[in-house]
């Protein structure tokens, strides 16, 4: 009768041991999965930021004036458009995957926010077209018109949309 008692105390303590033990590893696993998700979402936002300064700082966007680069960062009207229409065609537009892999840059002209003849400027400058989790990253920028002189500048901002798979 004893040693009964003695193995069902036995038992009862392994139980309990594995039901703690369960327990221990079903938080950890918890806590594990949202550090996780932390450091992907962390991770897509420094890609994101690295494919905006990447399209900030592209040559073919870049202010010049007779040769010369103004004080500041700038981009250039003139060459902004010549992008968009270069990237029109889907056979140049893949130039850029590398680059900027699943995204859609844009750039808007906010102030003023018409030009002479009362449109809006908005150039897409690249899109991929892709889908999934976005994440959104936008730079105020000058916008340099050279056709009407060095120092006609409007503020403008661009907009990198950067697409993740799920």
């Amino acid at each position: 009768m004893k040693a009964q008692i003695n193995m069902f105390e036995t038992i009862a303590v392994l139980v309990v041991f594995m039901f703690l033990l369960g327990v221990g590893l079903v938080v950890y696993a918890g806590i594990h999965k949202s550090s996780l998700e932390k450091d992907v979402s962390q991770a897509r936002d420094v890609r994101s930021v690295r494919i905006a300064e990447t399209a900030f700082f592209m040559p073919e966007l870049d202010c010049t004036f007779r040769g010369v680069r103004p004080p500041g960062a700038c981009l250039e009207k003139l060459k902004i458009d010549a992008l968009t229409t270069i990237n029109s065609d889907p056979l140049k537009n893949a130039n850029y995957f590398e680059l900027f892999g699943t995204s859609k840059i844009t750039i808007t002209q906010h102030f003023p926010p018409t030009d002479d003849t009362g449109a809006v400027y908005v150039r897409v400058i690249y899109d991929a077209g892709a889908e999934g989790i976005v994440k959104i990253h936008r730079t105020p920028v000058l916008l340099l018109d050279v056709t009407k002189g060095p120092t006609a500048y409007s503020f403008g901002v661009m907009e990198v949309e950067t697409s993740f798979e799920t």
